[in-house]
């Protein structure tokens, strides 16, 4: 400001006493600057010159990077009738801890991310980089989405199988694996088993599993309908899809009556 202000009269070449220390009663009378005077200098700092400083970082290479989430900076960002508008602060940093992405998500999942982790992929080419050959995360759901994004990731990798000792698991060959899916089809196999539990003395054992999606981030979980169940009896294995009949609004009969049928010992 003072070399400014030297350029125009009355001020030309006019003399201006040095800088004090801050605890100089005599020319600062013990004022301190405020945390808000000091935010609104680096705020100023950063808005000129934040071309350069994404130009700075968009050149930044590495061989080691790590991606996490914060979640501290989002309490400080407004809301939207008291709901946040951004859940996280993505951050990609290099071996050297230099930042590399950061990117605020209204959620975790890799969608929010995937084109600025791709932009980093392009920038790394352009500046004459090489790709990232190694990420640390703390989502082990990353695993795949980073390998995809980074094909570099998987060159030279061969996976340790901690297992290979053991043979592959596979059904007996007399077993059989059928896929069922209409309401129809569904009464017909539960039918004929609880026509053996009828039938029989004895309570019959069957294997049962059901699977369904689920999303697990914060403040976006859910739990969708029920997708599959899988019987396993005598030596045969039902997979009932009953997402679309589900969808429609209706449950089968059979299947009800199967899973109340106290004949039926369900082991899952």
């Amino acid at each position: 400001m003072i070399d400014y202000t030297k350029l125009a009269p009355p001020w030309i070449n006019a003399p201006y006493p040095a800088f004090s220390f801050i605890d100089d009663p005599e020319d600062y009378a013990a004022w301190v600057p405020s945390s808000q005077w000091i935010q609104n200098m680096f705020d100023t700092f950063v808005e000129k010159y934040i071309d350069d400083i994404s130009q700075f970082t968009a050149m930044l290479g590495g061989e080691i990077y790590a991606i996490d989430h914060s979640h501290k900076i989002t309490k400080h960002i407004v809301q939207m009738n008291g709901v946040p508008v951004f859940i996280g602060l993505l951050t990609v940093t290099n071996e050297m801890g230099e930042i590399r992405v950061l990117a605020l998500v209204a959620t975790k999942a890799h969608s929010q991310f995937e084109i600025a982790l791709k932009r980093m992929s392009e920038s790394l080419e352009l500046y004459g980089h090489g790709q990232p050959k190694l990420f640390y995360t703390d989502d082990l759901k990353d695993k795949g989405f980073l390998e995809k994004t980074f094909k570099s990731l998987l060159e030279g990798v061969h996976p340790i199988d901690k297992f290979a000792n053991l043979s592959i698991l596979t059904l007996p060959e007399k077993w059989v694996v059928t896929t069922k899916s209409t309401v129809v089809q569904i009464q017909q196999v539960l039918g004929t088993i609880q026509k053996d539990a009828a039938n029989g003395e004895i309570s019959i054992v069957v294997g049962l599993d059901v699977e369904w999606n689920v999303d697990l981030t914060p403040g976006h979980s859910w739990q969708g309908k029920p997708a599959i169940v899988a019987i396993a009896y005598g030596t045969r294995v039902y997979i009932l899809q009953i997402t679309e009949i589900l969808r429609e609004g209706s449950f089968p009969t059979a299947l009800k009556n199967f899973l109340m049928d106290p004949n039926i010992l369900k082991v899952g």
